[in-house]
């Protein structure tokens, strides 16, 4: 029980950070400077991950997917790690990074693995996917 209740609490810490810094770099103006909510996101990821962001983000899909069913929690993360990676594609596809095409591949290859359809926001990203459509 204490487990499950400190998960979800990481989940939602997890949830609002990456939250706002999505909105900024995603809705927000030009003054919001992308590349620092990139990094909040992807510090958020890997503190989520247990890892360090630069080896976790550097991963391919299928060490990335290994990481995290090895994590113990894999199942309890992944949609909300996969959906991450999603909306970060986004912001790096805005600013013509080709990184996009890693991050959205990791998100593919988690949604797969795990078996759930990227266009689902998970739970505490529901205002953010409505914001966003």
């Amino acid at each position: 029980m204490l487990h499950r209740d400190y998960l979800l609490k990481v989940i939602k810490e997890f949830s609002t950070a990456v939250s706002k810094a999505l909105r900024k770099a995603l809705l927000g103006d030009a003054q919001e400077q992308p590349a620092e909510q990139i990094e909040i996101v992807e510090a958020e990821l890997g503190r989520l991950l247990d890892f360090d962001p630069k080896t976790a983000l550097a991963l391919a899909p299928d060490s990335l997917i290994m990481v995290l069913s090895l994590s113990g929690v894999g199942e309890a993360v992944s949609q909300h790690i996969a959906w991450t990676l999603d909306k970060l594609a986004d912001v790096y596809e805005n600013q013509g990074d080709p990184v996009a095409q890693v991050r959205r591949e990791q998100a593919s290859a988690i949604a797969e693995h795990f078996g759930f359809n990227l266009t689902e926001a998970p739970e505490g990203f529901e205002e953010l996917a409505e914001e966003l459509r």
